[in-house]
């Protein structure tokens, strides 16, 4: 399913009282929760202004209309609805709908009744191009949409109904977020390349588009405006991890910041609901972290039911857990769960990078602008950030930036992408840095993962492991260009990336004999990270992806492996734990986890679970039920500060 936007985006308002500002103080947005929807996981929704409806998309792509007085949804459309738009004229509704195949989609319209917001008719295809993020024009007569192939984008324009489509402008990237003009003479609309995002403006009679300002402020920060339907006033968020709003009027002049203290987030965009009420709209997927000892199989929950842990990392010492929470938020706490504290706002951890040997640091990525982040080193005892290197270029944080401290915790030690390479096959080209805790910085050397376009060579304590020109999967020194190890020929055929033993001296991999791909892993293979002494095992299940399996356990002759039955759709199979022995012992399962629905699915195995220093204690991941809420805020009390007309 298409998502609503190329860019992830925080949608927060402020949580404040509802009472109306007295002369002299501040305004302030007045809040109200409209419903919560048990069960339902929100995608997408749109106000039907005027009116007490509510149409939305869940996350299976069915669009449905709730009632706000009858506290009532009712189906509207099937599955793969995505990026749908509401006429103003609140008789259809316009939305992209992927082909048989999956492998384009083109914009489809429902008609519905005015009054009663129900279809009043079967869903039909309206266009000939393929495209999405479809929007009306503010007569209803028209609908603009954005066509893409794999590196260009088109702006078009075609009637309501279907017909003529007239393609306004093109240009490399992909394009989003398109806005037709209160006249309808124009419509603006963003286009994003890996580094780089720029707004445009085309008049809708033809000509040149023209760039306009509003995605990058003057400070330099990244901005998304959301004007009302009248232009009177601009909703924008704004800030390097977009978790800052502020209101200002239609010539951008602002009105009323909000402060990330007094941000409650929504996960969504702002939707104007007429032109001084905006509905906020998110869902919750409770994510509760759990313990598993591998001593005596009891379990214990560490959070409680509605906590949202995206992932979570043992201290060395053991005595602390590192969590990721939403909104880009990092804590600390204690190995029994207590004491939990905020250490860092808007920051990620960096992937394979986490704690310091001593346990004193964390090492995290701040997103800068497009592409680019800042790479920390946070203090655990009180959160004190230190600079290790500033504007690397990245094409998805969680995983082009890897790193790895240094045995005696002043250093860190991280792959900074250069760019992707030319022709078959493909690799990444990353420079190798050390950055000291004191500010210093040395290049240690240049490695090309020929992996795929993106993805660093994998970082033991002294080594790394990569796929070289050839496709052989090398070992080499992590601090000096020098000749490596060939753990695998070419001709080897589904080969994962490697997990490596604590004391970094043992490395694993998952292995499809049967064809090139990680459709299935069956097999493993453990080796000194030189390659010598080789063991392969057979495993009745398929191992799943993760830096982290096999996991390595005190007894060298085990490994703690997660895997899926073989045969199961790997999206939708539950995840269990098995205890190997490699002398072809028996294995034994310990616990089962369903299948995570709220992660995506690549990130879902890396972050799910982490095995204590001393290999006794599991962390995992549990869902619940989710749910979502729709969220209205009241923007009216900031029209006093408008301007008033001179009378003629």
């Amino acid at each position: 399913m298409m998502k609503r936007a190329l860019i992830p985006l925080l949608f927060c308002v402020a949580g404040v009282a509802k009472a109306q500002p007295r002369a002299g103080t501040p305004v302030r947005p007045v809040i109200s929760t409209v419903a919560t929807l048990p069960g339902v996981l929100v995608d997408e929704a749109l106000p039907a202004p005027g009116t007490n409806r509510i149409y939305y998309v869940t996350d299976k792509g069915e669009l449905f209309l709730y009632d706000r007085v009858n506290k009532r949804s009712t189906p509207i459309a099937p599955g793969e609805v995505s990026g749908f738009a509401l006429s103003p004229l609140r008789d259809r509704i316009a939305f992209a709908r992927h082909n048989e195949d999956k492998t384009e989609s083109h914009i489809w319209a429902i008609p519905l009744d005015p009054a009663k917001g129900a279809a009043t008719g079967p869903a039909r295809r309206v266009s000939v191009m393929t495209g999405g993020f479809p929007k009306f024009s503010p007569d209803g007569q028209q609908i603009a949409f954005a066509w893409h192939d794999s590196s260009m984008a088109a702006l078009v324009v075609m009637p309501a109904s279907g017909g003529a489509e007239r393609v306004l402008t093109r240009m490399p990237g992909q394009m989003f977020r398109i806005h037709w003009s209160t006249d309808g003479q124009s419509i603006s609309f963003s286009v994003g390349t890996m580094n780089h995002v720029a707004s445009y403006r085309v008049a809708v009679s033809g000509g040149a588009a023209v760039p306009v300002s509003g995605l990058v402020s003057r400070s330099g920060e990244r901005e998304l405006t959301f004007p009302s339907p009248n232009g009177q006033l601009n909703f924008t968020i704004t800030a390097p991890s977009f978790d800052s709003t502020y209101v200002s009027d239609g010539n951008g002049k602002r009105l009323g910041a909000f402060p990330n203290a007094l941000l409650e987030a929504v996960d969504g965009v702002p939707v104007w609901n007429g032109n001084v009420r905006v509905l906020g709209y998110g869902s919750v997927v409770p994510r509760r972290l759990r313990t598993y000892s591998l001593v005596d199989g009891t379990t214990r929950a560490l959070t409680d039911s509605n906590s949202q842990v995206l992932q979570a990392h043992w201290s060395p010492d053991g005595r602390r857990i590192f969590v990721a929470l939403p909104d880009s938020k990092l804590a600390i706490m204690n190995a029994d769960g207590s004491g939990m504290r905020t250490i860092a706002l808007n920051a990620v951890p960096v992937y394979n990078c986490y704690w310091s040997p001593d346990s004193r640091w964390i090492a995290v990525a701040r997103q800068r602008d497009v592409g680019r982040v800042d790479l920390l080193a946070i203090e655990v005892a009180n959160g004190r950030e230190v600079a290790l290197a500033k504007g690397l270029n990245v094409t998805e944080i969680l995983y082009t930036l890897q790193g790895r401290w240094a045995s005696d915790s002043r250093s860190l030690i991280y792959a900074a992408f250069v760019d992707s390479t030319a022709g078959k096959p493909t690799g990444a080209r990353f420079v190798l840095h050390e950055a000291t805790l004191t500010g210093g910085d040395r290049t240690l050397q240049d490695v090309t993962n020929y992996v795929s376009g993106t993805w660093p060579a994998s970082f033991g304590i002294s080594t790394i492991v990569y796929k070289n020109r050839n496709e052989e999967w090398i070992t080499a020194p992590l601090r000096a260009a020098a000749p490596g190890n060939t753990l695998y020929p070419a001709s080897v055929l589904g080969l994962s990336g490697p997990s490596f033993s604590g004391d970094g001296g043992r490395v694993a991999f998952r292995l499809n004999p049967k064809e090139k791909g990680n459709s299935s892993f069956p097999v493993l293979e453990v080796m000194q990270v030189d390659g010598s002494g080789r063991e392969k095992i057979n495993v009745p299940f398929s191992a799943v992806p993760g830096i982290h399996n096999p996991m390595f356990l005190p007894d060298p002759r085990q490994v703690l492996v997660a895997g899926q039955d073989i045969g199961q759709p790997r999206r939708n199979a539950d995840v269990s734990f098995y205890v190997v022995s490699m002398d072809g012992g028996a294995v034994k399962k310990l616990l089962t986890i369903p299948r995570t629905k709220s992660e995506p699915w690549g990130w879902r195995f890396d972050y799910d679970y982490d095995l204590s220093p001393d290999g006794k204690t599991l962390l995992y991941i549990t869902e619940g039920a989710g749910y979502s809420t729709f969220t209205d805020v009241d923007l009216s009390g900031y029209l006093k500060l408008l301007p008033t007309k001179k009378s003629p």
